[in-house]
């Protein structure tokens, strides 16, 4: 089975090296195969549903330092499973990271190019993780920074803020 756009075919590539194999082709061979960006999104998704984290980080650092960002669906349930499967702080690294608040830039790998900004539902998905965590000033710095970036909150923003509040209040 001959693959487009690369000339190898899947047969000359070991097996353990497979899924970077594919990673790196999708990557390379985005803009000269008049690829569409729903593509990444399907291959970041395809990977959370089978746990693994790593490697949908991985997906999404490689195409930002190529200048691609994944659709802002896809960026929150990233920030979701990471919060879910390595900590509430970790979501809130990868939030950072993906829409580029992150000082670093990718240790200035990051090309130019389409850059996603976070709506009310990334916010939330970073709320609700450090609510599960009971991290009370992680909850209000997130809130400030919705403010900041001109978001507004919604009714769930507002049931996981007062929910919050409740669970501060009876000492949880």
């Amino acid at each position: 089975m001959e693959l487009n756009c690369t000339g190898k075919r899947l047969s000359q590539v070991p097996n353990a090296k497979r899924s970077d194999f594919f990673k790196n082709v999708f990557v390379k061979t985005y803009r000269e195969c008049d690829s569409a960006p729903f593509v990444f999104d399907l291959l970041i998704k395809s990977c959370l549903e089978l746990k693994r984290i790593d490697g949908s980080l991985e997906i999404v650092r490689m195409l930002r330092s190529k200048g691609i960002s994944p659709s802002i669906s896809t960026c929150n349930t990233l920030i979701r499973e990471v919060s879910r499967g390595k900590g509430s702080f970790a979501g809130y690294g990868v939030f950072k990271e993906v829409f580029g608040l992150e000082s670093c830039e990718l240790e200035g790998k990051m090309r130019r190019g389409f850059r996603v900004t976070p709506n009310v539902h990334s916010f939330n998905e970073s709320v609700v993780g450090f609510y599960k965590d009971g991290e009370v000033q992680m909850v209000e710095e997130i809130w400030s920074e919705m403010g900041r970036f001109g978001c507004v909150a919604n009714g769930f923003s507002f049931g996981v803020l007062m929910a919050f509040f409740f669970f501060v209040r009876e000492g949880g």
